[in-house]
């Protein structure tokens, strides 16, 4: 019989990938779904990729990232002067909640992300990845 403790990692790994657009300055996205997820799942990592420079973003022009299920936040990051946007093809790591419980994503739930951009804040397209681990109870629900 197959035991959770003897399923790898990997295996139990789900990557969800989703395309931003082009945000000219002052443009926002609010509550666009990113997946819906399959089974139970857990956040491992939220990040994004840039596939061009951004301009604008400073200390009165901030970019901010928010990820949700429902209305519960999942990560959030403030681009600004001091946290400085990523470069062209370099990975940028969203900070998680640190409230564990809320990193649960059940089944059929909807993954969000909104960016709020300042009136000079000028962003590339980029890509979104959201890290999942399957949670045993959704692989072994039979046993």
């Amino acid at each position: 019989m197959i035991h959770p403790d003897n399923v790898d990692g990997c295996l139990k790994m789900l990557i969800f990938n989703h395309y931003v657009e082009d945000l000219a300055a002052n443009t926002d996205i609010a509550d666009q779904p990113i997946f819906i997820a399959p089974c139970d799942l857990k956040i491992k990592e939220v990040a994004i990729v840039p596939f061009g420079d951004d301009a604008g973003i400073d200390a009165d022009n901030t970019s901010v990232w928010l990820f949700e299920k429902a209305s519960t936040t999942l990560a959030t990051k403030t681009y600004n002067a001091v946290t400085t946007f990523p470069d062209t093809n370099v990975k940028d790591t969203i900070t998680l909640t640190t409230t564990t419980a809320n990193l649960t994503v059940v089944k059929d739930t909807v993954v969000t992300f909104s960016i709020t951009n300042g009136t000079a804040a000028d962003l590339p397209p980029c890509l979104i990845q959201v890290r999942c681990e399957v949670l045993d109870q959704a692989l072994f629900d039979s046993m």
